[in-house]
């Protein structure tokens, strides 16, 4: 047999027989080595019998049907995929598309050098012919030992080495990760892939979403934003990540992730006369629930502001309109922006020649790239990390930093926006909040040691709350816990002392029981970091869900 032949089966019959060994074995894998494969990582025995009894059923099909016909046996891995498709297996569905263009390689390469059909030999038999004689015992031993190792080499360099898929099942990373949550409706939670090659090669960079073994029940795999780097100082100060006594500011693949909808709420109407009100007594704004309007004298400046209770922790904020101007003064006339919060302010004034920006450090400093054009134009003045950003018509126009200082702004978080001699409607009306941290802490990262935040910031369980009960034995042996720990199948443990025992289940799973009276407890022992050796892989893509089964929310992740 030569290599090629080796690689791909000259026949589709012995292609089909080859890809069943593979599903069987590959079944197999998933039931007995490798249950957290099942369904994309949701790690539940039901979904590890489902997938796997799957996996063996396509595969047995297969071989069965390869004997009589090739053609019924890619019929029945094509089904094998829908079925994943249909109960959640899409990693399964992804690998049974992948063996079906493996197989039509196979019956190419047999269509192109097959000899000529004998006269009276026509459809399927001809298709079968070159396969017809029985095959040695040998061979057919051979042929079954390479699928075998196909699959094994498919599951352990793809999933060991290279991707591993995961299901999410919190909100503790929306907006950016969608989990699932049945109280809330939600049947399908995001499915993504995680690549393992950068922890091949070093350590993943700050702001990546990153897979790893929750510290505190090694067993189980979280998913969170790494913040704090080995041997950094980190501090959570307003809302904003300091590191070694300097703001970071987030790369902008991932700052435009971060923003959260505040007005108006999606699903809901404008209601913009609800919520927008003038500033000024007695000027001349008209607002309706989707727009509003004013003519502003020259020389004057005229300001409606967003008139709901922002939190006090939402300082970094952004807020827009699409501009139609009727009337503009040529020299002093201008649309303005406002936000204000945690004492400092930020003001944009665009004109018909360009736009100045006012914030801390900075003095109406000249805006390049913005300025008021002919017809409607969309501007959108976002405040985060210290960094001011400008929008002109949905594109990022301008980026410029600001001093980490107070100026003369509001302590509580403020939007508005203004007209100085100009009249003009102000339409799609718009204010986000970004995110900001919440439960303020510092803390000094050791050397193999990662910060993990979740996006989710009121509703995530990561490195601000990570804490253990210590248990420090008389021979200086050292164990942690959790009062009630988690299980793979959704079980909880709870930490017990009873008769003068204290039983409980460790970080790495292990079932403990310790002598009370010689051992030392600890309780609310903070640890918040993820050691480098509990790096699993940085999540990449999101690969599901996707019509029928959800909202279309496949996308690369930064």
């Amino acid at each position: 047999m030569s290599f090629v032949d080796a690689l791909l089966p000259p026949t589709l019959a012995r292609c089909a027989r080859r890809i069943g060994t593979v599903l069987i074995a590959l079944g197999v894998l998933v039931l007995f080595l490798f249950p957290d494969s099942a369904r994309a990582g949701t790690e539940v025995p039901a979904d590890r019998w489902l997938t796997g009894g799957l996996l063996v059923a396509a595969g047995l099909g297969m071989r069965l049907a390869a004997r009589r016909s090739p053609a019924t046996a890619v019929g029945v891995l094509l089904a094998h995929g829908v079925a994943h498709a249909i109960v959640g297996g899409h990693w399964a569905a992804v690998l049974s598309a992948v063996l079906v263009a493996y197989a039509a390689g196979s019956w190419l390469r047999d269509r192109v050098g097959a000899p000529a059909a004998s006269p009276g030999v026509e459809g399927a038999a001809a298709d079968a012919a070159p396969d017809a004689a029985p095959q040695h015992p040998a061979d057919v031993a051979r042929e079954n030992v390479e699928a075998i190792v196909m699959a094994l080499i498919i599951a352990l360099t793809v999933r060991e080495f290279l991707y591993e898929a995961f299901l999410i099942p919190t909100a503790s990373m929306e907006p950016t990760i969608v989990g699932q949550e049945p109280s809330e409706g939600r049947k399908h939670g995001d499915r993504l892939l995680a690549t393992k090659i950068p922890m091949l090669t070093g350590d993943p960079p700050r702001w990546s979403i990153v897979v790893f073994k929750y510290p505190l029940y090694r067993r189980v795999n979280y998913i969170k934003r790494l913040i704090g780097l080995p041997g950094e100082t980190v501090e959570i100060r307003d809302g904003d990540i300091y590191v070694n006594d300097a703001v970071v500011a987030k790369p902008e693949e991932v700052q435009d992730q971060l923003w959260f909808p505040e007005y108006p709420v999606p699903g809901s109407p404008p209601g913009a006369a609800a919520v927008w009100k003038p500033r000024d007594v007695g000027a001349a704004w008209s607002v309706d629930d989707t727009a509003a309007s004013a003519d502003v004298a020259s020389g004057t400046e005229s300001w409606i502001a967003y008139d709901q209770t922002l939190d006090r922790r939402d300082n970094d904020l952004r807020v827009g309109a699409l501009l139609d101007i009727s009337r503009l003064d040529p020299d002093a006339g201008a649309v303005l922006l406002r936000v204000e919060g945690a004492g400092r302010a930020v003001e944009l004034e665009v004109g018909a020649s360009g736009a100045r920006l006012s914030a801390p450090g900075l003095d109406r400093v000249p805006v390049d790239g913005v300025a008021l054009g002919r017809g409607a134009r969309r501007i959108d003045l976002g405040v985060a990390d210290r960094v001011v950003r400008v929008w002109v018509d949905g594109r990022l126009a301008a980026r410029i930093a600001h001093a980490d200082e107070q100026n003369d702004g509001s302590d509580r978080p403020k939007v508005a926006l203004g007209l100085r001699g100009a009249a003009a409607r102000l339409s799609g009306l718009r204010v986000d909040r970004y995110l900001q941290y919440g439960k303020a802490g510092y803390s000094m990262v050791p050397d193999d040691g990662f910060v993990m935040l979740g996006d989710n910031t009121d509703s995530s369980k990561d490195s601000r709350e990570w804490r253990v009960i210590e248990l420090v034995t008389a021979d200086g042996r050292v164990f942690h816990t959790e009062n009630h720990v988690k299980l793979e199948d959704n079980s909880i443990v709870s930490f017990q002392e009873r008769d003068g025992v204290y039983r409980f289940i460790d970080v790495d799973g292990i079932a403990r029981e310790l002598d009370a009276a010689t051992t030392e407890k600890r309780v609310g022992v903070a640890a918040p970091y993820v050691r480098r050796r509990d790096l699993v892989g940085r999540a990449f893509v999101i690969f599901f869900p996707f019509p029928p089964f959800g909202d279309f929310r496949l996308r690369f992740l930064p």
